[in-house]
């Protein structure tokens, strides 16, 4: 099969493919390669990574496979039409960022962009990184489909309970200032300009705050939807 075969639109964390088709690993934090090899998966339509440890994923295991599937990525990427897709498969839905509008409603503010960062923030720092998660997990019966995760403590979480496999969603920036402007919700930011500075308060490297970039590269599987809606679920529906 030839690697060209619209594999850039869905590989694993610590790989990216380049215009050409060939696969390179991307460096961590101290930028120097990672020590990976790359299988492929007739099942993912993916390469598979694995390190000195076990495999990332396991060959011929889909993605319906897991009992707990998480959802991290940046804003308009479109997590939610991802979550949509797995509730139709039977998938029950919690979103972290909802256990942060419930407080705010407790609080009577207005759930925007800005609120939910902070209020957010102040809830880890108050009750430590991974508050948002177990209080979310008293809702986890059977599959479900976690949102919005935003701290590597919540990662962990997630990952102690067994079978999970955490997917990251992304999109060019100018894509998903237009969805979010689309869908009416108060995003905090009117400009282009605005909704990039809003962006890197969500990329922090404190322990309780937001830290996107450290999320993303722990995921298991990342989907670049730049296309359309029918072309991000037949991705899905590829992946099982």
């Amino acid at each position: 099969m030839s690697p060209n075969r619209q594999q850039r639109k869905v590989f694993p964390a610590g790989e990216s493919v380049s215009e050409d088709g060939r696969r390179r690993a991307v460096t961590g934090p101290s930028e120097r390669p990672l020590n990976l090899r790359f299988e492929f998966s007739r099942s993912w339509d993916i390469f598979l990574i694995s390190g000195p440890g076990p495999k990332i994923m396991l060959e011929k295991k889909k993605l319906t496979d897991y009992q707990l599937i998480g959802l991290t990525g940046t804003n308009g990427a479109g997590k939610g039409e991802v979550a949509n897709f797995l509730k139709r498969k039977g998938y029950a839905y919690v979103s972290l960022s909802d256990v942060i509008r419930e407080e705010l409603r407790s609080r009577g503010l207005e759930a925007s962009r800005d609120h939910l960062i902070a209020c957010g923030n102040e809830l880890r720092e108050k009750f430590g990184p991974d508050i948002l998660v177990r209080r979310a997990a008293a809702g986890i019966r059977g599959p479900t489909v976690i949102d919005s995760i935003r701290n590597p403590a919540e990662v962990a979480f997630l990952r102690s309970l067994g079978n999970f496999v955490l997917v990251a969603v992304d999109a060019p920036l100018e894509v998903r200032f237009e969805r979010a402007r689309k869908r009416g919700r108060n995003e905090s930011a009117s400009t282009l300009e605005e909704f990039r500075r809003k962006e890197e308060q969500e990329k922090t490297r404190e322990e309780t705050g937001q830290q996107l970039d450290l999320c993303l590269k722990l995921a298991d599987l990342t989907i670049i939807n730049d296309g359309s809606l029918e072309e991000l679920w037949q991705k899905l529906e590829e992946l099982g």
